[in-house]
């Protein structure tokens, strides 16, 4: 745990409770905005559109946005560009080859991009 800074004002807005820990020498934060992945996503495949259970805790595209899938697993896929949503599914560019594959039930958290 030594690795992991606190931030000096825990009310400035850009902690987040629980397991995410704010590290601000980082230019990005995971959040808690988040959805479950509700498809098997085998690696080296691309797909533009990413099939979830809700997005209804996802908020709309404006921009220099990204996504982890499967924060804390081995097979976690870090910074994906996130291009918007829609009821069930996640927009990804369609070029984005996953390294590793990514397992239906698993968490994708939206990464909170500062100082860019």
């Amino acid at each position: 745990m030594s690795d992991y800074k606190w931030p000096s004002n825990p009310n400035s807005g850009t902690t987040v409770i629980g397991k995410y820990i704010y590290d601000p020498e980082q230019n990005w934060v995971i959040t808690s905005k988040r959805c479950i992945l509700a498809q098997d996503i085998p690696a080296g495949t691309t797909s533009g559109e990413i099939q979830v259970e809700n997005t209804t805790d996802m908020p709309a595209y404006t921009g220099n946005q990204y996504l982890v899938f499967s924060f804390t697993y081995n097979e976690q896929a870090v910074m994906v560009p996130y291009l918007g949503k829609t009821t069930n599914s996640i927009l990804i560019p369609a070029d984005y080859e996953f390294m590793k594959a990514q397992l239906p039930g698993r968490y994708v958290n939206i990464i909170k991009v500062t100082n860019v």
